[in-house]
């Protein structure tokens, strides 16, 4: 009864848009789960279950973000290991009647060498070459190619001072909120900001830069 129920739950559903009070033609969705159910996240992990590993790469996913990463001190093995699951991922995407968004897609190379900054691997995926980037943001956090996070920590600081005259706004000595309210909405505005994934990048902060 269980396995017919989600069947019927995540296969052959029909959609509409309602805009304005008007009701759109009901479409066949072929595939992807339903949107906003309490089922829908551990149905999507379950989907990307299936995906192909291979023991010289690593492979990682959160929602639907996916990174695959190689390490070797010589980059064109790197990229042959990458290559050869980018194409295996190729097959599972179309196996599995899903496509990758090249907009959001792109290669970047860390590395402790400076001389090989400038560098770009060639990868492709549906032979569409994968664009460069030197400051690739994953889950809130922007990486640069050294691991120094000086690129995140700029924009941190972008995000702190905006908030902080927004803050100032409301925190007039004749007028505005009380210390309590003030320290709430500093915790809740303000240093949720600052301590958003900083076990991940502090430690690597030089002393002139914190």
């Amino acid at each position: 009864m269980i396995q017919k129920w989600l069947k019927s739950f995540i296969s052959g559903r029909l959609g509409r848009t309602l805009f304005m009070s008007k009701t759109s033609h009901a479409r066949y969705l072929p595939n992807k789960v339903p949107q906003r159910s309490a089922l829908s996240p551990a149905l999507f992990n379950f989907h990307l279950s299936s995906l192909p590993e291979l023991e010289d790469t690593l492979i990682l996913f959160y929602a639907d973000d996916l990174i695959l990463a190689a390490r070797d001190k010589n980059i064109s093995i790197a990229c042959t290991r990458l290559q050869t699951h980018l194409d295996l991922l190729e097959s599972w995407f179309v196996t599995n009647h899903l496509s990758p968004s090249f907009s959001k897609s792109s290669v970047t190379l860390f590395t402790s060498d400076r001389r090989q900054l400038d560098q770009h691997p060639e990868l492709k995926i549906f032979e569409e070459r994968l664009p460069i980037s030197k400051t690739p943001k994953i889950l809130g956090v922007i990486y640069d190619q050294c691991f120094t996070f000086s690129s995140h920590v700029d924009h941190i600081i972008k995000k702190l001072n905006k908030k902080r005259n927004a803050l100032r706004a409301v925190a007039g000595s004749s007028f505005g909120q009380d210390k309590e309210k003030l320290r709430i909405i500093y915790k809740q505005y303000i240093r949720i900001s600052l301590n958003y994934t900083s076990p991940a990048w502090a430690a690597s902060l030089s002393s002139s830069n914190i």
